[in-house]
């Protein structure tokens, strides 16, 4: 099943000059930093505690797990050199590779395959990982302090680890490959010496060496890496959170940057000037505003309704992002498993949207409400200008409102203080329950929405359960047909990479998973 998903994803692939490998391209050096521009510092780089997309695209870089993804989104070998599944999908063996050392210098054995699953559930780890793993054997009993032993992973012998799962769960193979499931060193975890999740110890083809909290972090290559060493000799994390696309750009034009995204408002000259290669792809992502739905302005679903019903939302992303992105129809992106195609984007119908507020007691039972962000761009503007201009022709009033960078705006989420905020889901692996199951069912820690559906809840479950792939589509297309009609969120578009990289890059290869699973070993500078 996982293959079709993959053949799916590569036939959607798009290339606009990418500086990726091909032939007649010279001999890669060996040497150099790369100039990365990152938006936000991440809160922390310990793989089973980090929860944001900053953090997952460096800890990718310093960690390895059994296995990764290719390009295609295929599972490829990693640490693990080999497995097999048993016949009722439940039991996976795992035979580790006999050269992986972590960067202290210490062999990868099955005891730290186990250790670094078992931390995932433990209560001091305070991990997010447990919705999606909890499907081991004795998760749930780990978790919830009973035991620290996690009865589902065992190592069999110094180089073989089996995991028993309490039920089959297709994706599972995918779900090892994310950031969560990284190998982890007890030693350097347990030290007193210095916090792991500032100073963290992996297997992965870079080791940090300096982390300049809200202003750099820098990795160098690790030499002993079981793929070979990487090309570069330093990756430089700039962290920018104040900055502009348009900031990082004209950074980028000057040269400081090796690569940038592209402003919605010089979109069409990058494009056409052709003087910086540029690398398009669609990715396993959704934009969107959810709604808080333990505010009382947004109780009633009619109220919901009917401001999505005012917003023109192909308007604004054209507007915004000049054809960068795609206006979002529904929740799942093209290329995931249960996507409808013949779902359009909602007319705007603004007769209608009046009648529904009208019904839920007109515009007095709403007045006005804030609209949140942590992001100030182009596409940000023309948004809030959007829904500005929705509320306003249903009676309302909406006020912008910025929170001041990244964990201000995480801490205000999980505090309940935002109304109405703009947020991004970038999926870990090609799955629908990675982006349905993570942002819909009521026990996710991830639902900031606080949407609550029994019957949702109960279709989740059943396709996590599910192994025959035209049963599974159907249960998630339900799913998303009912969030769709509770209207928790407003779907505004899906995320499209598109990053411009200096002519010196080489050897970059994006998947449908966007810029955090960009595997910087291969990358190389055709520079001195």
């Amino acid at each position: 099943m996982l293959r079709l998903l993959a053949l799916a994803l590569t036939a959607l692939l798009l290339h606009v000059g990418a500086p990726s490998g091909h032939a007649g391209d010279p001999t890669p050096r060996i040497g150099g930093t790369y100039r990365f521009p990152l938006r936000y510092s991440p809160r922390t780089l310990d793989p089973a505690r980090s929860t944001d997309y900053y953090a997952v695209t460096v800890i990718q870089q310093i960690f390895d797990g059994l296995v990764d993804f290719d390009r295609d989104l295929n599972i490829i070998p990693a640490i693990a050199r080999s497995w097999r599944v048993s016949r009722d999908g439940r039991v996976y063996t795992f035979d580790l590779r006999r050269d992986v050392r972590f960067h202290s210098g210490r062999a990868v054995t099955a005891d730290d395959v186990v250790y670094s699953l078992t931390r995932l559930f433990k209560p001091e780890t305070r991990s997010t990982a447990g919705e999606t793993f909890d499907l081991i054997v004795g998760a749930r009993d780990v978790r919830q302090g009973r035991t620290e032993t996690l009865r589902g992973v065992r190592a069999v012998t110094p180089n073989r680890v089996e995991v028993t799962l309490e039920e089959p769960y297709a994706p599972f193979l995918s779900l090892l490959a994310t950031n969560k499931a990284k190998i982890v060193p007890r030693e350097a975890v347990e030290s007193k010496d210095v916090p792991f999740e500032r100073a963290p110890v992996g297997t992965g083809p870079f080791r940090i060496v300096r982390w300049d909290e809200g202003k750099a972090i820098v990795l160098e290559a690790n030499p002993a890496h079981f793929r070979g060493r990487p090309y570069l000799d330093r990756i430089r994390y700039a962290i920018m959170p104040t900055a502009t696309d348009a900031d990082i750009y004209r950074a980028f034009r000057k040269g400081d940057f090796d690569e940038s995204p592209i402003p919605s408002e010089l979109r069409d000259e990058a494009l056409a000037s052709g003087t910086f290669p540029v690398v398009r792809r669609p990715t396993l992502a959704l934009q969107f505003y959810g709604f808080n739905l333990s505010r009382p302005e947004w109780r009633d679903p009619r109220v919901r309704m009917a401001l999505l019903l005012a917003f023109d939302r192909a308007a604004v992303v054209e507007a915004g992002t000049k054809g960068k992105h795609r206006p979002a129809a529904g929740i799942l992106p093209p290329g995931v498993l249960g996507y409808n195609p013949a779902r359009d984007v909602p007319r705007v119908d603004r007769a209608r949207a009046a009648a529904l507020l009208g019904e839920a007691g007109g515009p007095e039972a709403v007045r006005g409400f804030e609209m949140w962000s942590a992001v100030r761009s182009e596409a940000q503007r023309a948004e809030f200008d959007g829904i500005a201009d929705a509320a306003h022709a249903l009676g309302l009033a909406a006020e912008p409102r910025f929170a001041d960078d990244w964990p201000q705006f995480q801490r205000f989420l999980t505090e309940g203080r935002m109304s109405l905020f703009r947020y991004a889901w970038f999926a870990d692996l090609p799955d629908p329950d990675n982006i349905l199951g993570i942002l819909f069912h009521s026990q996710s820690r991830y639902n900031y929405w606080h949407y609550s559906n029994p019957q949702v809840d109960a279709l989740l479950d059943e396709g996590r359960r599910e192994l025959n792939p035209v049963r599974r589509a159907e249960i998630y297309r339900r799913v998303e047909a009912q969030v769709l009609e509770d209207v928790p969120i407003i779907p505004i578009l899906h995320i499209w990479y598109e990053q411009a990289y200096q002519p010196s890059v080489r050897g970059v290869e994006v998947s449908a998973l966007g810029a955090p699973y960009v595997p910087m070993r291969k990358v190389w500078l055709d520079r001195p």
